[in-house]
């Protein structure tokens, strides 16, 4: 009796093996390979069906095995009930390619399972219909189809079927116009395409279709180009721009590629916020003229090369004007073919920037008035600060307002002058009594004034010139750069020809100045003014030189008052225009708003024997002071006179700089003559030679800026090492109870070990074993044991200190009650600044440290700008804690700004290379991370936390745990969002640093 076998548990006919292997050994294999998938899923008839349909195959092709294995390898996917039913016209359709084309039957055939991962078995039809379109004589060729089978297997995992078929349809336009181009099309699968969305690839395509059609031979590099160059635009934006070029390309398709190179160039070369930038000032110049909009893409990179973005505003502006004006002059300013684009550039790209040279100026400042001065920008300034002297008080010092940019001159040395002519004169209001509290009186006496307007403008004017008077008395080095500042304003300006009061008051400020003043005798009021002029010569005879306080200028101010006054009862005048280096922030009031803002008598205290009162700077901080300095250039050395016991600027011959190549400048590097004296340096900084480029998180573009910081491994100046020594005195005992207490909590764990015959308790698994094993019969093993083994846990541990200029700072005051020594009732600071505790704590911890035997490291970082971010080799894990890094402790002082995001990078780049079961990584801070170009906003910290959060993460994903200390009383509100909550501490009192945290590593350990 025959035995009924399921299709599946049948043996394959021998006359099918036999009729494949014939064909050849590889269809054999092919065959048998793919018959018992088929036996397992298809019924018999269905099966017959598919071996029929492969001999068909073999009777289309007999002269080739290719079709045939092509098909055993590729029906899988029709083995399922809803794919049976398109066997037989799959078949079919290859069959009728192959009419045209044995090789694209096959490739159809080959490529079909990839097809359908992404589409139905109904689209298989309208597959073979454009591979036969294509193989038509009159549209292209073999090539072309094979091109497009292999590329539609591929494109169709990212592209939707409305996004696949204008693909499709753009290379058959591109192919009816010349068919190598189109095959090229087809071959091409540019990098980035499955990255873009769906409605951008639909405009890339289209762009793409147009530029083969006008510039063939340029097309297909620039479709390969395309999508990654895309990439590079700010998301919001790519819509926009390719949406414009296809706009574009409708009245002048030739230039298609031009138009969208220079506008991917210029875009991608920047951050998403200068991308933004750029896209709105090219958006309004499209609404006035399109020629000029193209001029301004093909050229907007290059203006951006040569000033900052800051400046893009101002300089499209200026040619926004010239075409409104003449649409000729402004298409030739953007194409940058006429002197005027030119001379902007220039203008801008010397530019000074207040962010790049605060801390210098504050320095300066705090040199010549002796108070401690912050530098702020007039936009920081609040309305109810404002005021005519541009300063405030606040309880540890002044702040100055100056113009967060100067563009006077066209170069960047006199605009920083500029900047430092203006902040001398601040310091002079201090230094020279302006706010003396003894002559408060004088500031209500000018309110009382009938035109309290005019009598405030004359004693401004009077006033500022008795400052410069004594500052250029005080300090002859000062003098030259006061008096070229000045001349180069007021050459800038002329004595007005219709307005006889305006012409008066320049008059009055020239002669405050100690500058004569030509009258144009041609101006109608000429003769009137020659009288007035007379006048104020005389009110001004013995003015600034004998102009010893601030009563003087006020006693001049009502002489000149009266003179001046007259004049406005002939005609209405207008406000007084002051000098653009005093930039200060004007209040905004209309006629008779009340009082000025903040009377004076409430910015100084004291009894005013202050003024004039010599300061000395010491040798620190005269390094400091050239340390802060971009350009040696820019900031003269502070020297004394011993005949005035005061400072001038000197001369740059006074000092030389020694060739330190690109390199940041380190005081180590300046020999400063004049017999200066630069304290007990055995060692200079180390040449910076080792450099590392980080990527830099960019929370608005949500993707890193590669390659964005370049950092610098240097080694601080080593010092004497006395100090180290003292403070090892000083905290001995702390030093060895923590020594003690380290030994003890040294980190171990118990590693446990199977199978052994010995041991504390019974292995459960092993045990099991040997009794399936006894079972069995076979002969069972006796280690059915465990025991715990002792292992010493290794620890890696980095410090990272911030060396910011901040911690030149004193260290905060904390309550009386917490500051009170347990001994005998002092501070427990004793006025250190945090640098000083902080390396206070360097030395308690490497002392510590030692104990464990374990690896530990210790490094300081600081920096200015992205491309200088300065990394101080401390003490690296292969040394250990010599003679040679207890001096470097020593030398480590304060440095410039913080880009912490850089800095704990290259920190993680050195534990991640230790060996160890721990890696602890401490960082030591004083603020928020902080730098000059630390995103394109800077009054926004969002930047710098945003990337300093994603390096902590980065740490933590190779197994690093961080910790962040600051001393910061306001740290929580950036903290929480840089860390975790168990991931930071912040320190009410820094005096107690050095005790914390030991304690701090040991819970970390733990």
């Amino acid at each position: 009796m025959s035995s009924v076998n399921h299709p599946g548990d049948r043996l394959p006919e021998a006359a099918d093996i036999a009729f494949f292997s014939s064909i050849s050994k590889e269809c054999g294999q092919a065959f048998a390979s793919a018959e018992k998938q088929a036996r397992a899923l298809l019924s018999e008839s269905a099966y017959a069906t598919w071996v029929s349909l492969a001999r068909k195959i073999h009777r289309s092709f007999p002269d080739t095995d290719g079709p045939v294995r092509a098909y055993l390898d590729s029906s899988r996917p029709f083995f399922c009930e809803d794919g049976l039913g398109y066997l037989k016209n799959w078949v079919t359709e290859s069959i009728k390619i192959g009419s045209w084309s044995t090789a694209c039957a096959k490739d159809f055939l080959m490529a079909t399972p990839a097809f359908l991962a992404h589409a139905r078995f109904a689209k298989i039809n309208q597959l073979a219909s454009d591979i036969k379109y294509i193989l038509d004589a009159e549209n292209g060729g073999e090539a072309t189809a094979t091109a497009f089978i292999k590329t539609s297997a591929t494109i169709l995992r990212y592209l939707s079927p409305r996004v696949y078929k204008i693909w499709k349809e753009s290379g058959f336009r591109i192919l009816r116009q010349n068919r190598d181009k189109g095959t090229q099309y087809f071959s091409m699968e540019p990098e980035g395409l499955d990255r873009l969305y769906l409605s951008e690839t639909t405009k890339i395509f289209k762009i793409t279709a147009i530029a083969f059609n006008s510039t063939p031979e340029k097309a297909g590099a620039f479709y390969e180009t395309l999508p990654n160059r895309i990439l590079r635009i700010n998301p919001n934006l790519r819509d926009k721009i390719l949406e414009k070029i296809l706009e574009m390309a409708s009245g002048r398709p030739d230039e298609i590629i031009e138009d969208m190179n220079a506008m991917a160039l210029s875009l991608g070369s920047f951050s998403n916020p200068v991308q933004q930038t750029i896209f709105d000032l090219g958006k309004q110049l499209d609404e006035i003229s399109k020629k000029a909009f193209r001029a301004y893409y093909q050229n907007v990179k290059h203006v951006l090369e040569n000033i900052p973005v800051y400046f893009l505003v101002n300089w499209v502006s200026r040619g926004m004007d010239l075409l409104l004006e003449n649409k000729k002059e402004g298409v030739t300013y953007f194409a940058m073919e006429s002197p005027e684009a030119g001379a902007e550039l220039v203008k801008w790209g010397s530019a000074a920037f207040l962010e790049q040279h605060r801390e210098m100026l504050s320095l300066f400042c705090h040199a010549l008035c002796g108070k401690k001065v912050r530098i702020r920008s007039n936009d920081e300034m609040a309305e109810s600060e404002r005021n005519r002297l541009g300063l405030i008080a606040e309880d540890t010092g002044f702040i100055f307002f100056l113009s967060s940019y100067v563009a006077e001159e066209d170069n960047a040395a006199a605009n920083i002058r500029y900047y430092k002519t203006a902040a001398a004169l601040k310091a002079g209001y201090i230094e020279f009594g302006t706010l003396a509290p003894e002559f408060a009186g004088i500031w209500q006496l000018l309110e009382s004034f009938p035109d309290r307007e005019l009598a405030l403008d004359i004693f401004h004017i009077l006033e500022d010139g008795r400052i410069f008077y004594n500052l250029k008395k005080n300090y002859p080095g000062l003098s030259p750069e006061i008096e070229r500042t000045i001349e180069n304003a007021l050459l800038k300006r002329d004595v007005p020809r219709d307005d006889l009061f305006g012409a008066a008051l320049e008059l009055l400020l020239r002669l405050s100045l100690g500058y004569a003043a030509d009258i144009n005798m041609d101006a109608p009021f000429s003769k009137p003014l020659a009288g007035v002029y007379a006048d104020l010569k005389d009110h001004l005879a013995a003015f600034p030189a004998q102009a010893e306080t601030v009563l003087d200028s006020y006693t001049i101010t009502a002489r000149v008052y009266d003179t001046l006054s007259a004049l406005v009862r002939q005609k209405s005048r207008k406000a007084a225009l002051p000098l653009p280096l005093c930039m200060n922030k004007e209040p905004e009031e209309t006629e008779g708003t009340g009082p000025m803002v903040m009377p004076p008598n409430t910015i100084v205290e004291g009894d005013g024997s202050e003024t004039g009162t010599d300061i000395t700077l010491t040798p620190e901080e005269l390094e400091r002071l050239l340390d802060m300095a971009q350009d040696i250039t820019l900031l003269s050395m502070l020297t004394p006179v011993p005949a005035a016991n005061r400072f001038y600027l000197s001369d740059l011959d006074n000092f030389t700089v020694k060739d330190g190549g690109d390199e940041a400048r380190d005081p180590g590097s300046v020999d400063i003559k004049q017999g200066v004296t630069t304290g007990k340096t055995v060692g200079k900084a180390g040449t910076g030679k080792k450099k590392y480029y980080y990527d830099e998180w960019d929370f608005l573009a949500r993707e890193y800026r590669t390659k964005w910081c370049c950092l610098r491994e240097k080694e601080p100046r080593q010092s004497d090492p006395d100090m180290y020594h003292r403070i090892y005195a000083e905290y001995g005992d702390l030093i060895r109870k923590t020594r003690a207490q380290f030994q003890r909590i040294r980190p171990a764990s118990l590693d446990i070990i199977h199978n052994v015959d010995q041991g504390d308790e019974i292995d459960l698994t092993a045990l099991i074993r040997h009794v399936v094993d006894k079972k069995a019969g076979a002969v069972p093993s006796d280690r059915v044991f465990c025991r715990k083994d002792k292992k010493i846990r290794h620890m890696s541990t980095l410090l990272l200190i911030d060396m910011s200029a901040s911690t030149e700072e004193t260290a905060p005051e904390v309550s009386a009650e917490d500051s009170q020594d347990k001994k005998g009732g002092k501070s427990s600071r004793d006025d250190k600044r945090v640098i000083d505790i902080e390396k206070e704590s360097l030395i308690v911890m490497s002392e510590a440290l030692d104990a464990l035997g374990d690896q530990y490291a210790m490094y300081g970082f600081s920096g200015h700008g992205r491309e200088h971010v300065d990394y101080y080799v401390i003490k690296s894990f292969d040394e250990s804690n010599t003679e040679k890094v207890k001096m470097r402790i020593c030398g480590i002082e304060p440095r410039q700004s913080t880009r912490m995001g850089t800095a704990i990078r290259h920190a993680v780049s050195k534990l991640s290379n230790r060996e160890a079961d721990h890696r602890l990584l401490i960082l030591l801070s004083d603020g928020f991370p902080q730098d000059l170009d630390y995103g394109e906003d800077r009054n926004s910290r969002e930047y710098g936390l945003n990337d300093t959060m994603m390096a902590f993460i980065e740490a933590k994903r190779l197994g690093i745990k961080p910790f962040c200390i600051t001393i910061d009383q306001s740290g929580n509100d950036y903290l929480k969002k840089m860390c975790a909550p168990e991931e930071y501490l912040i320190i009410k009192d820094i005096a107690m640093l050095p005790e914390l945290l030991p304690g701090i590593v040991e819970s970390l350990m733990g």
